[in-house]
């Protein structure tokens, strides 16, 4: 029979042995993201916060937090959003932009600008959409929480060349307005280097559909 500290000892590394093929089975999950796109100019916008773990099978996203919004042009109100009608009923008479919001994460790789090639990534896997809005009005914002996505992840796709964006796709309004389709793109690959995520951030700040 072990002596107690033999005993301890060999219980100590039977509990790291079983953590450690525990993680590896399930996955290396990366420190938090923060996915905005909020400093574009187009509408709907997104902010999206929480982790991803990947596996060799998938990538799996939990959205911890999502601020959906249609901003304001310029970023201040441009007239008071609320009026009297003759009859003396309030009505919000803000402009009606998107209807129907939903929200798919893609797992793209970087590819060069061409005719053919109207974005500067190529997609390469895409989730369920997710509803997060049955109308925006310019100035509005929602808030969502625990929003999960499962995107599959293909064979031999490199994680430092690849990295996560949200598409916003928006019905028409019934006001006639057109279907509208944004991005929020991630300045940090999958394999979350940081060197790597520095010069795209700044690409992502300066002009924004350079990078997205």
């Amino acid at each position: 029979m072990p002596a107690p500290r033999a005993a301890t000892a060999l219980a100590l590394a039977a509990l790291l042995s079983a953590t450690a093929c525990a993680h590896g089975r399930g996955g290396a999950r990366r420190p938090g993201f923060e996915i905005s796109s909020l400093e574009s100019v187009y509408t709907p916008a997104g902010r999206f916060t929480g982790a991803w773990r990947v596996t060799r099978e998938a990538v799996e996203i939990l959205v911890d937090s999502a601020r959906i919004t249609a901003p304001w042009p310029g970023g201040t109100a441009g007239a008071e959003p609320m009026a009297v009608r003759e009859d003396g009923r309030l009505v919000d008479t803000r402009p009606l932009v998107a209807v129907g919001t939903r929200v798919t994460a893609l797992l793209v790789t970087g590819a060069a600008l061409t005719p053919g090639q109207p974005r500067p990534w190529t997609a390469h896997a895409e989730s369920e959409a997710l509803a997060v809005a049955d109308t925006l009005r310019v100035g509005d914002v929602r808030t969502l929480t625990g929003l999960r996505f499962r995107l599959p992840r293909p064979a031999g796709l490199a994680l430092d060349s690849a990295w996560i964006v949200f598409r916003l796709d928006s019905g028409p309004s019934r006001s006639g307005g057109a279907a509208q389709q944004t991005f929020a793109c991630s300045p940090r690959n999958l394999a979350g280097a940081d060197d790597a995520a520095g010069p795209r951030a700044e690409v992502l700040a300066e002009n924004y559909t350079l990078a997205c």
